[in-house]
């Protein structure tokens, strides 16, 4: 077989045994099998082709990746140009605030930041924090706390909320007087439910001059019982001090004495009390008038009255309950309410 050789190329002029193998291959350019390159020559040759293929489309993907990067750059640079040049253009940024929890557009953050924030946001966020902030929000956030406070307050407060004040009423006798003595007892009438609530004498002393006094009261009358100390209570606990105010003037017992609740006296009730000194200083009033030979001023016959109560006749008694002489009537004051 006789071949013409041309460049990179050999063509045959014969077409091979056939008890030859067949492993001829056709031209990749023309297609005829008359080239003696065997198949494996053109399969290695259309494999570079391929991976030469490839190579040049990811090379060109790279390269249109990189020219886009640079025109996106030119254009920032450009819009960051125009906002030098107008400043008006774009508000200032406020370093003091937070653009969490929610976004520049206003709009609620589904949860909070985990951070907490200089100053409050504008609006909540949709669920609690975690931690308070420094200060409050504007507005509260729309559901609660994820947990309560941890306990409670350790106890009540000290002393209950105060209680409406009530009027406090004047039952006053007046300055008349004819006698002073050790102690003075009688007893009221209460037309309406009320509270004793404080009590002035009639001391005959000198301005400023110190006093040692006790008060005792029973409930029901007096009259029968002016020598049994045992149907007595003694208030205050015992003896006290007054600092007298003088003559025609009214020397009021320390509060102490009628404690934080008063002597409460039933409508239609007595409530006797006895006032006395171991000096002759309780101011009294002596009143005689008689009706077919009655004095109508007898121990307990009603005196004074007001709308609330009535102040009986009393009589004076020695200290410490060692016996009385005639009827007289009280000199001084009587602080009630109404119950």
């Amino acid at each position: 077989v006789q071949a013409v050789t041309v460049p990179d190329l050999v063509v045959a002029v014969a077409k091979p045994e056939d008890d030859e193998e067949d492993n001829h291959a056709a031209c990749f350019c023309c297609g005829i099998r008359c080239c003696s390159v065997k198949k494996d020559t053109f399969e290695q040759t259309g494999t570079r082709k391929r991976m030469y293929l490839i190579i040049g489309i990811i090379l060109a993907v790279v390269i249109v990746v990189a020219v886009s990067i640079s025109l996106g750059s030119k254009t920032d640079n450009q819009s960051s140009s125009s906002t030098a040049a107008d400043p008006s253009s774009k508000a200032p940024i406020d370093k003091t605030s937070s653009i969490s929890p929610t976004t520049l557009s206003g709009e609620l953050s589904m949860i909070p930041t985990i951070v907490i924030s200089s100053v409050p946001t504008r609006l909540p966020s949709i669920s609690p924090t975690n931690f308070p902030t420094a200060t409050p929000t504007n507005s509260p956030t729309k559901a609660p706390t994820n947990f309560p406070t941890k306990t409670p307050t350790k106890s009540p407060t000290k002393t209950p909320t105060v209680a409406p004040t009530r009027e406090v009423r004047n039952f006053f006798t007046g300055f008349d007087y004819t006698h002073s003595f050790y102690g003075h007892m009688f007893d009221i009438t209460a037309k309406k439910d009320i509270i004793i609530v404080g009590m002035s004498v009639h001391l005959n002393t000198e301005p400023n001059k110190a006093e040692k006094l006790e008060l005792y009261t029973k409930p029901g009358t007096y009259v029968g019982y002016v020598t049994d100390s045992f149907q007595w209570a003694r208030l205050g606990g015992g003896a006290f001090d007054v600092i007298s105010n003088g003559r025609n003037q009214l020397t009021p017992l320390p509060d102490r004495i009628f404690s934080d609740i008063g002597i409460r006296v039933r409508a239609g009730e007595k409530r006797s009390f006895y006032v006395t000194s171991p000096t002759s200083t309780i101011v009294y009033f002596e009143e005689r008038k008689y009706e077919n030979g009655t004095d109508i001023y007898d121990y307990g016959a009603p005196y004074y009255y007001n709308d609330d109560m009535t102040l009986n006749v009393g009589t004076g008694v020695r200290h410490a309950f060692e016996g009385n002489g005639p009827s007289n009537v009280f000199n001084g004051l009587l602080e009630y309410v109404l119950d």
